[in-house]
């Protein structure tokens, strides 16, 4: 039988739910043993949601939530109504109790299989009896690739984090640095004193059947804590995204539905405004609705993984999310990648909120994906192929993963940064903000792939507050030196200036290009006197294509930021060539027409014509298709069975995907 520990101060005293006295009898609660001294912290209140307060859930009313057994583990859940006893039921029934949470109304029971079902028989016949229903698995939804199928790209040409700027959190920091009263509550595999934490973590329980402390050696529990709150503007490791929020911390290592709804309600009590759960399953589990209801009475924020395996969203997230994007008291978060597409992998479905960077690429790669901190040991993360690299001066470690499991706490940040601007919001306005706020095309509505878009920290702040998140830097519309042709340099200058028009003289310059899947390399990018200037070497096989460009500028005085995408297209001026070659044979027999077709950028269509005399008698065509230029190609045509007037030849002509026309080559046929 497992043994929970009462363990948390102020609630020892509670044996048992209130009932007559004579009908008593001590229970262990199941508590949460606190890691850390709570630290004098100025917790920023929580208003109460006036038209949501708590409900207690009922197996014969939602009786289309609730799965009835088998039970697993002979282990179940009882939600006892107010003032019903624990132990006395649990004798009633002939089942063992393990633990009991008062402050959700909920035993935890042992017993046979036989008794079980006779105890969950009685749920609507005996008055003590809410519900009654086995326990439910979790588990954490990040995703790890298989090494066998990943492709390795070296040099991945973007920032180890990319996500931070990819979302705007840099920009909504320019309006709001976070509030350390602003106190974000996580609920996974514990956390490791990594440097990006150092004083990020208010406090931390565990459970002592369980573990003996909060550290983690699964590594989960620390990527999540670090993309929530890894320290911001220290001159180290990776920035979080609630800037300076601070965290509380349960391990569970069950991730069951009854300590996954002790740990919700705990961490509520201790002040939370948000709660992220890296974590899902299928199926709601009535214990785990109760603790939830419990915190969104008390103005708790939950957001929560979709899940990966891409179908309906998991639970507990599907219970934040009523259906078709309907406002909801919590946020159901699915997986995007660096082009903002839903990756393939994510849930969807009615119950999804929103989407957040959960990949980069939906191909298998593993040196590149979401960025997050990892603590010495990791061992869901060692083992898998996600690149991991160590600051040989701080030995901070990071590593790149894939999952909803890290879009998640991404949403969780922006809602604390939006919280930290404005405390007198309420959770359910926290919830509009991000969601009105998501970046998806104009006047498009929710839909059940992309919910209400991609979440955008920037464009929140704003709507919360008012105030512009634009950068201190303005780059014009870059205008291009001549014309952009391919095998010859392409240079783009803009004007840079200050927000009020004053120009900007001493700044540095990034500036990146690429056409197609091949990235240019820059060999000029300098602001100079208020003007910057970005020169790129184009092959000649790019032409006819586009050019897409970015740069980013950064004032060195202020480190104000400013950045502008632009592009242009490619021009082809070098038309192919095409070479007819003699041939000859038989009337009436096949032969083969050999000819060849040369053209820079390595792709072209053809045309073959047989003339007899100037009448043209046999004609083929091609699309666009890759062209070896040092290859001969060959096409067979049968000659006519007679002699005729005339003689034969055939013509070439090539055109590339500019439209480029060849000169037309022909060639005389022998015939005998």
């Amino acid at each position: 039988m497992r043994v929970r520990l009462l363990i948390l101060a102020g609630l020892a005293a509670l044996a048992s739910l209130p009932g007559p006295a004579s009908a008593r009898t001590p229970l262990r609660p199941v508590l949460l043993r606190p890691d850390l001294r709570p630290s004098r912290l100025a917790v920023s209140p929580l208003r109460p949601i006036a038209l949501r307060p708590m409900r207690w859930l009922h197996e014969r009313i939602h009786r289309g939530m609730a799965t009835t057994g088998p039970f697993a583990g002979r282990r179940a859940v009882v939600g006892l109504a107010e003032g019903a006893d624990g132990a006395t039921l649990a004798r009633d029934y002939g089942v063992s109790s393990l633990s009991l949470s008062p402050g959700l109304r909920a035993l935890e029971v042992t017993g046979r299989a036989a008794k079980l079902r006779a105890l969950e028989a009685a749920v609507g016949r005996d008055a003590r009896l809410r519900y009654v229903e086995p326990v439910r698995e979790r588990a954490t939804l990040h995703r790890r690739n298989d090494p066998l199928t990943t492709a390795i790209d070296p040099v991945s040409r973007v920032p180890y984090e990319w996500q931070f700027s990819h979302v705007g959190v840099d920009r909504a920091l320019n309006v709001e640095r976070g509030s350390p009263a602003i106190v974000v509550g996580v609920i996974d595999t514990g956390y490791a004193a990594v440097p990006d934490l150092a004083g990020k973590v208010a406090q931390s329980w565990y459970f002592s059947d369980q573990a003996t402390s909060s550290l983690d050696t699964l590594g989960h529990g620390t990527f999540v804590s670090s993309l929530i709150g890894a320290t911001n503007d220290d001159g180290q490791g990776m920035a979080g995204f609630c800037g300076g929020c601070r965290l509380m911390i349960v391990k569970d290592l069950d991730l069951d539905s009854y300590t996954i709804a002790t740990a919700i309600h705990t961490l509520t009590d201790a002040g939370v405004r948000i709660i992220n759960m890296s974590f899902g399953g299928s199926g709601i589990s009535l214990v785990e609705a109760d603790a939830m209801n419990y915190a969104i009475s008390k103005g708790v924020l939950l957001v929560a993984a979709a899940g990966n395996e891409g179908g309906s969203v998991d639970y507990p997230a599907a219970y934040l999310q009523p259906a078709g994007g309907a406002p909801g008291y919590g946020l159901a978060v699915g997986a995007s990648d660096a082009t903002d597409r839903p990756a393939s992998w994510s849930s969807w479905g009615d119950h999804l909120s929103l989407l957040a960077p959960g990949t980069y690429t939906d191909k298998p790669l593993c040196n590149v994906g979401v960025l997050g901190a990892l603590p010495p040991v990791a061992s869901l993360f060692d083992s898998a192929c996600g690149t991991k690299f160590t600051n040989p001066v701080t030995g901070a470690r990071y590593g790149y993963s894939d999952g909803t499991s890290f879009a998640a706490p991404e949403a969780a940040g922006v809602a604390a940064l939006v919280w930290s601007a404005k405390p007198e919001l309420t959770s359910r306005d926290v919830v509009s903000i991000l969601l009105k706020s998501a970046t998806r095309a104009p006047g498009a509505p929710w839909s059940p792939d992309h919910g209400w878009g991609i979440l955008n920290a920037a464009a929140a702040v704003q709507l919360a507050t008012g105030k512009s998140t634009d950068d201190a830097v303005v780059v014009g519309e870059p205008r291009f030196t001549g014309q952009v042709e391919g095998g010859q340099s392409a240079s783009a200058s803009a004007d840079v200036t200050y927000q009020d028009g004053v120009t900007v003289l001493d700044a540095s310059a990034t500036c990146t290009a690429h056409v197609g899947s091949r990235t240019l390399e820059a060999t000029e990018q300098q602001v100079d006197n208020g003007s910057v200037r970005c020169t790129w070497n184009l092959p000649p096989e790019v032409g006819g294509q586009r050019l897409e460009a970015h740069v980013d500028v950064c004032d060195t005085l202020s480190g104000a930021t400013g950045s502008r995408d632009f592009g242009a297209d490619v021009l082809d001026v070098m038309a192919p060539k095409a070479q007819a070659l003699r041939a000859s044979g038989r009337y009436g027999a096949r032969l083969t027409l050999r000819f060849g077709v040369s053209e820079e950028t390595g792709v072209g269509r053809r045309l073959v014509r047989v003339y007899r005399g100037t009448k043209a008698i046999f004609s083929s065509s091609s699309d666009l298709v890759p062209v070896d230029s040092g290859a001969l190609r060959s096409l067979v045509w049968k000659a006519p069975k007679r002699r005729a007037r005339g003689a034969y030849k055939f013509c070439v002509w090539a055109w590339d995907r500019s439209d480029n026309e060849s000169d037309p080559s022909c060639a005389r046929i022998s015939l005998r």
